[in-house]
């Protein structure tokens, strides 16, 4: 007679919390190194979003901003990209400003 045993493994979650401020006048769209959601984080022109990502892992994530239509690259607090560390806090939000970059 074989006896199983069942392990219940428990997936921390973690948070990334954006609170995004777009002030480029355009729709934007969020990509994520990790390509979740493929799509990118949408956010409409001049809009001030709350935006919270589960992930399972606590492995820096690269945002890029585009415009939504001609996938521009705008600013990010002032850079052309930004790497954040997901945390467990749940209501910790990273404030991002969305402005377009110089011509």
């Amino acid at each position: 007679m074989h006896e199983i045993c069942y392990f219940s493994v428990r997936r921390i979650v973690y948070f990334l919390n954006l609170q995004v401020t777009n002030r480029a006048g355009v729709p934007v769209k969020i990509m994520t190194s990790d390509l979740i959601p493929r799509e990118g984080l949408r956010v409409g022109a001049n809009v001030i979003a709350k935006i919270k990502k589960k992930v399972t892992s606590q492995m820096p994530i690269t945002l890029q901003a585009l415009d939504a239509t001609s996938n521009k690259l705008l600013f990010i607090n002032s850079l052309s990209n930004i790497t954040l560390t997901p945390t467990e806090n749940e209501l910790a939000f990273v404030p991002l400003d969305i402005r377009k970059t110089r011509k």
